[in-house]
């Protein structure tokens, strides 16, 4: 009876242990600040800043942008040359990319081969150009391991205080991944080499639809001549939209009392 009241005792102490150490490997989790594979910052670090870059963006009223991207090819060159090399592949992606921010920008792996970098004063726009430089310098990219090709193939999305409302850097945050998980989820559907190489390539609109943007962008109305009040009277729906998006305010039931008055 002792002997087995000693094992159970030793039993205890054991699952008390290994208890401990999860314990103690997520405090460690907490206070590290990078990742040992990539040396990006790691993904409760990279939330600790980013939101000390939102809090100072909301209140001075200044841009911040967040930029998403993942390897994808990550799981396939793994499958092809060992995890091994593939971490060894993505630690350069890292560096790559790292090398080419500013200082106060602020990279990290927040998922395998996933990534997100957090720009301070920085718009959606000129994040955009950042992220097509980058996505182009990626793919372009030539590795070679044993005599086989290693393609780096990356999926990106974008989110910015200028376009998405958000009321925290973790919303921005899940913003710009669901936009990446959008991107992928399109080049699943391309067929093309061409929408293969340019996944940020807008859609194309319909021709009427694009000549009539093209006449707005120019402010030439006349061109639509009686067409202008039914063009108008379709888009307030989305004029509404966008107004509620921007939390702006337009004299949209002027116009809409306007459109109603003239003869059609």
């Amino acid at each position: 009876g002792t002997e087995i009241l000693s094992r159970i005792d030793n039993l205890l102490h054991l699952v008390e242990a290994k208890q401990q150490l999860v314990v103690n490997k997520q405090a460690l989790d907490q206070t590290a600040t990078r990742d040992p594979v990539t040396g990006a910052f790691t993904p409760h670090y990279l939330v600790t800043e980013g939101g000390k870059h939102y809090s100072h963006a909301r209140r001075h009223g200044g841009p911040l942008a967040v930029l998403t991207f993942r390897m994808d090819s990550y799981g396939e060159i793994a499958g092809k040359v060992g995890k091994t090399v593939a971490d060894q592949l993505l630690a350069k992606v890292a560096k790559l990319v790292m090398g080419t921010l500013r200082a106060e920008d602020s990279m990290g792996r927040t998922a395998e081969a996933t990534f997100t970098v957090i720009f301070p004063g920085t718009s959606s726009q000129q994040a955009l150009n950042f992220a097509r430089r980058m996505h182009e310098q990626l793919e372009k990219a030539q590795v070679t391991y044993r005599d086989q090709v290693l393609k780096i193939r990356t999926s990106l999305g974008l989110a910015a205080l200028d376009v998405d409302t958000v009321s925290s850097i973790e919303e921005l945050m899940k913003a710009a991944q669901q936009r990446l998980q959008d991107a992928a989820s399109r080049k699943v559907q391309r067929t093309s080499d061409q929408d293969e190489a340019s996944p940020l390539k807008p859609a194309t609109l319909p021709s009427d639809i694009d000549r009539a943007v093209q006449i707005i962008e120019h402010a030439d109305a006349q061109q639509l001549g009686d067409g202008a009040s039914e063009m108008l009277r379709r888009m307030l729906p989305f004029l509404l939209a966008v107004c509620r998006r921007l939390n702006v305010e337009l004299p949209l039931d002027k116009i809409t009392q306007a459109l109603r008055n003239r003869p059609k």
